[in-house]
């Protein structure tokens, strides 16, 4: 990899230009736009350019060079960075590839299916000596920062509960979108695609990052108990009730669904023995503490994409930026250890179908929805209840916990129960 200087900036290639692949193509173009001084968007490649003939055109028009292969994209000198946006079962080995032909990597998110691939990635990383960032856009955000000083300055005190809660409704059409939709495995490797790994990982990644004991780290779950459940023809689950406990002492619930037609942005509630503090997705974070009352303003989506690709290119360039964090592979594996430790240590129950109903979208696609669901989230999150510990829903079952201190190796999903 040639010398990156601070005053050189990045070139970027892409792999993808479907899906999340457009979006960042799109991002990093924007952040041309917008920043000061900007990474440079100077190829891409796709595993089916047919398909995408008119973004192709497009970006030849700007001069972005087209590559047949991965390999050609490696091959490029102009070529510094490379950003993931594949299916999970491609991180480790296109940013093993990557690392191998002398380029930076970000990786998009959740970071692998198994914490054994995340530690394989550590290892290739420190080997290569390249820099390693993993797309979860929140970390990115200014605001996030600016919480976790306050958190670690002490102004809410100890921290002794977390509460995550979110509806994103998700229809037919999203489990049929692609091959690993709702998947266990693709390709023999993990996957566990689910709302916990998948659409609403970004969340509960933000409040161990938060919860962290540093600047650097995040706060590591040491034990679970989970309640999952499935109102899709799904192999994983899209609905669930997950309690961590974190080695900093404090616990983290996470109460989180597709299967319903009311949606709840997630939200994030810090408690502390001297104050609170609430972040609200694409609002504000709100902090209550000794002295009042105060908000720290929250990026939307596209603007933390954006503050993303900046944080990267400085990032690549050696450039400490002290207003953003950046979300490492040590970070993103609290996470995976989460992720894969409550798909050890529960079933995935499925809801039996009087209590799921089908609602039909403007789409015309549908989406199952478990009767209730949406008041049990809510009711659960003022109360810091799990599903089960409220009571409220016959389809409920008792969680089941996983000792996770030291956890290393992903060994298998507990398994499923029949209806």
């Amino acid at each position: 990899m040639a010398a990156i200087t601070s005053n050189t900036p990045v070139g970027i290639g892409v792999v993808g230009l479907g899906g999340y692949g457009g979006r960042i193509i799109d991002t990093i173009l924007e952040a041309a736009r917008r920043d000061d001084h900007p990474p440079r968007l100077v190829a891409v490649t796709s595993s089916n350019p047919a398909r995408h003939s008119e973004a192709l055109r497009r970006l030849e028009d700007l001069g972005v060079g087209i590559c047949s292969s991965f390999d050609d994209l490696l091959a490029r000198s102009d070529v510094e960075a490379v950003w993931l946006p594949i299916p999970i079962d491609l991180h480790r080995p296109f940013m093993d590839r990557a690392l191998a032909a002398g380029k930076a990597v970000m990786c998009e998110k959740p970071v692998a299916g198994s914490i054994d691939d995340c530690d394989l990635m550590i290892e290739s990383r420190d080997r290569h000596g390249l820099p390693v960032a993993i797309g979860y856009q929140s970390i990115y955000d200014p605001a996030t920062l600016a919480l976790k000083r306050r958190v670690l300055g002490g102004e809410l005190g100890r921290i002794s509960s977390i509460v995550l809660h979110g509806i994103w409704p998700r229809d037919s059409g999203y489990y049929g979108r692609a091959d690993w939709a709702g998947r266990l495995q693709r390709n023999g490797s993990w996957i566990l695609d689910s709302p916990f790994q998948n659409a609403l990982n970004h969340f509960p990644n933000l409040a161990l990052f938060i919860a962290g004991p540093t600047r650097e780290t995040s706060a590591v779950p040491v034990f679970v108990e989970a309640e999952l459940y499935r109102a899709n023809d799904i192999e994983t689950y899209d609905t669930a009730s997950i309690r961590l406990t974190l080695d900093t002492g404090a616990t983290l619930l996470v109460l989180i669904t597709h299967a319903s037609d009311q949606p709840r942005n997630p939200t994030i509630r810090f408690v502390g023995d001297r104050g609170t503090a609430t972040w609200n997705f694409d609002e504000t974070i709100t902090v209550d503490h000794s002295e009042g009352t105060d908000t720290i303003d929250v990026l939307d989506v596209e603007a933390q994409r954006v503050t993303m690709v900046a944080a990267f290119d400085r990032l690549v360039r050696g450039v400490h930026d002290p207003t953003r964090a950046v979300a490492t592979l040590e970070t993103s594996r609290a996470t995976l250890v989460a992720v894969d430790g409550v798909t050890e240590a529960a079933p995935t129950h499925p809801v039996p179908s009087r209590h799921v109903r089908e609602v039909g979208t403007a789409r015309g696609a549908t989406i199952r929805t478990i009767d209730g669901i949406a008041e049990l989230v809510d009711h659960c999150a003022a109360t810091g209840e799990m599903f089960h510990e409220a009571g409220l829903a016959e389809w409920t079952t008792a969680a089941r916990g996983k000792d996770l201190a030291g956890y290393r190796h992903f060994a298998e999903p507990y398994g499923t129960t029949a209806d």
